[in-house]
């Protein structure tokens, strides 16, 4: 019988127990959080005041009629944002502008040669526009420090060196320099938290952000509350509107035909929140297509990182129908016809000015092709269960007003009305958002220059 009791006492009370015990557990995270959270803002703040008598001191370098040495930190994988921030400065009487070129694979370049390639690749493409650049490794290929350079000023736009293994991730804070902060690409996805509250955003001197959209989502989300934001716009797209005057393709811009881009992001196979690519499903298909119309001009603008990515899962030993080496022959087979172009610099803002369809599955392109104000086919990943639930409001509402496709049929019958017929039914669409959501096309890197100017000379 004390037994018997025993039987009942366990299964009435202990799944109770483990439900409270559970509770608390969840409580007990939930304070966990909160005080990182408020430990974090604290720091976020102590950085400010740090950067407040590094400014004082730039004011001080000014007033004795001195320039800011004004220093661009540059990952050499394709991006640049700062085109006309660094022209700004360029004629400014405040700044003296530099950029400085690293790797995010940098304790790789002895494992693998290509890293160090693309390196030079892109010292070779600024260094061709005009930009004075320094490459942050020595003869031996080891990393320079960068209190070795003579920084005032340190612009980033690679929150991701957070979590790269890269000599230079811890290089956002310091005694020395200001730090400002614009994203690399324009946000119109669900970025999980950590875009919003990794230390490299929040602890920067200013966080300059694309658009009112953005600041609000820091507003809720980062646990500085957005203290340092500026909304400024995005620069790279004040390429849509000035003349550069700098881009050197291996192709002429005008063309009495058609152009169409091809942009095919990286994420093939990829797990996680991002896995949007569909490049290993129709490149093939459009590599025919570009044999199909002899009269329209293919340009291919794959993703840096799709050769990286291939090798990646090699590696890992993830199954998927094109190797690293098929992508290489792929890039050149591609030049190899005559209406078919290879471009892999970070000067595509200029060549979307003088394309009429943008196609592609990579999420930042969409927004960045807006201000084009031409079509666009956005290929959507069928092997993906939910694969429009990574955007935001303002993503959601740039496909929509896109010709997105789900198969190569549906691809087929876009291009056939979009490029060929040129119906482009969603044109008026596509205008309301550029008009409601995105601000100083053509002035941003302009209007940053004046605040930088304004809280210098205070």
């Amino acid at each position: 019988m004390k037994n018997k009791w025993k039987d009942i006492a366990r299964k009435i009370f202990w799944p109770s127990i483990n439900r409270i015990e559970r509770h608390f557990e969840s409580v007990n995270t939930g304070i966990a959080s909160v005080q990182k959270q408020k430990t974090k803002n604290v720091e976020a703040l102590l950085c400010q005041a740090i950067h407040q008598k590094t400014l004082d001191r730039l004011r001080a370098k000014l007033k004795s009629g001195e320039k800011i040495h004004v220093y661009f930190l540059v990952v050499s994988d394709g991006k640049f944002v700062f085109d006309t921030v660094y022209k700004e400065m360029e004629h400014s009487n405040y700044f003296i502008p530099e950029c400085l070129l690293i790797h995010k694979k940098d304790f790789d370049f002895d494992l693998d040669e290509r890293y160090y390639k693309e390196l030079q690749e892109q010292y070779k493409e600024l260094t061709s526009r005009g930009y004075k650049v320094n490459i942050a490794y020595d003869y031996f290929r080891r990393p320079i420090p960068l209190d070795e350079f003579d920084i005032d000023i340190l612009f980033l736009f690679a929150s991701y060196l957070d979590i790269e293994p890269c000599f230079f991730k811890d290089s956002v804070i310091s005694t020395e320099y200001l730090t400002c902060f614009i994203n690399y690409a324009m946000r119109n996805v669900k970025l999980n938290d950590w875009m919003y509250n990794n230390d490299i955003v929040n602890f920067s001197w200013i966080n300059f952000v694309e658009s009112y959209d953005i600041y609000k989502e820091f507003l809720k989300r980062s646990y500085f509350g957005g203290k340092n934001i500026v909304v400024a716009g995005y620069p790279k797209l004040d390429n849509y509107v000035l003349d550069i005057g700098h881009s050197k393709f291996d192709f002429s811009l005008n063309y009495a035909g058609k152009t169409v881009v091809y942009a095919p992001h990286w994420s093939m196979h990829n797990k996680g929140w991002l896995n949007i690519s569909t490049f290993h499903l129709y490149y093939d298909y459009f590599e025919k297509l570009m044999k199909r119309y002899p009269d329209i001009r293919f340009i291919f603008k794959p993703h840096p990182d799709i050769g990286l990515h291939l090798r990646k899962l090699e590696k890992a030993k993830i199954q998927h129908n094109i190797s690293a080496k098929d992508y290489e022959e792929y890039v050149q087979r591609w030049e190899k016809h005559d209406n078919g172009f290879v471009y892999m610099g970070s000067d595509y803002i200029t060549l979307f000015k003088y394309t009429d369809c943008l196609i592609t599955d990579c999420g930042s392109f969409t927004s960045e092709w807006m201000p084009s104000k031409k079509p666009c086919i956005y290929l959507v990943n069928p092997e993906n269960d939910k694969p429009l639930d990574i955007y935001n409001d303002l993503g959601k509402k740039i496909l929509d007003s896109y010709y997105c496709c789900n198969n190569q049929q549906e691809i087929e019958t876009a291009f056939q009305s979009v490029v060929i017929n040129g119906d482009d039914l969603k044109y008026n669409q596509r205008m309301d958002i550029l008009d409601r959501h995105f601000v100083n096309i053509g002035t941003s890197g302009k209007y940053i220059t004046e605040i930088l100017c304004r809280r210098l000379s205070k």
